[in-house]
């Protein structure tokens, strides 16, 4: 599995500037790519490994602009998350988001702005149209907390893609390799 954010720099606040009021870029976008890699593979992280630093912008001081994190998923499957704010400013969109997933029975990907897309060993690139309704994940919220509906996304989920990516930057801090 590979994923990616890029963002745009733009003109960041000063508490994104230090550690400790930062708290790092894989934990503050990763978490999202992370929630998103779990949700869409189904598969568990075991261990992380990772690197960020700060290239150019001596502006941004301690933030780091650049990051690689590699899983070791439960299945001895891996995962890879590259990160950065580095997005030139005349690009279109502030973001880009992917996410491919690569299997024994065939690759799928997604980009933002774009189908989702999948190849298989009996079936060329072709463009999935067909998919789920779109859900809205605040709407779920309101709809379990005023109608006791089920929400998407358990307190669990929420507290286990929080340690991944908290062990992930530790995981780059300290250049070791750290168990999930």
């Amino acid at each position: 599995m590979g994923a990616q954010k890029s963002y745009k720099l733009g003109n960041r606040p000063s508490w994104m500037t230090a550690r400790k009021t930062y708290g790092g870029t894989i934990p503050y976008i990763g978490i999202h790519m992370v929630d998103l890699m779990r949700w869409v593979s189904g598969r568990e992280f075991g261990q992380t490994a990772a690197l960020h630093s700060r290239v150019g912008f001596p502006e941004i001081a301690e933030m780091e602009n650049n990051t690689a994190v590699i899983f070791r998923l439960d299945n001895q499957g891996t995962a890879c998350l590259r990160m950065d704010y580095l997005r030139p400013a005349t690009a279109e969109s502030h973001g880009d988001d992917r996410l491919l997933i690569a299997g024994t029975r065939g690759v799928i990907e997604y980009q933002e702005g774009r189908e989702v897309t999948r190849i298989t060993a009996s079936r060329a690139v072709t463009g999935l149209r067909d998919l789920p309704p779109r859900k809205h994940l605040f709407i779920d919220f309101l709809d379990a907390l005023y109608n006791g509906k089920k929400h998407l996304l358990s307190p669990d989920d929420i507290y286990r893609v929080t340690e991944i990516v908290l062990k992930s930057r530790d995981a780059a801090d300290s250049g070791r390799m750290i168990e999930l």
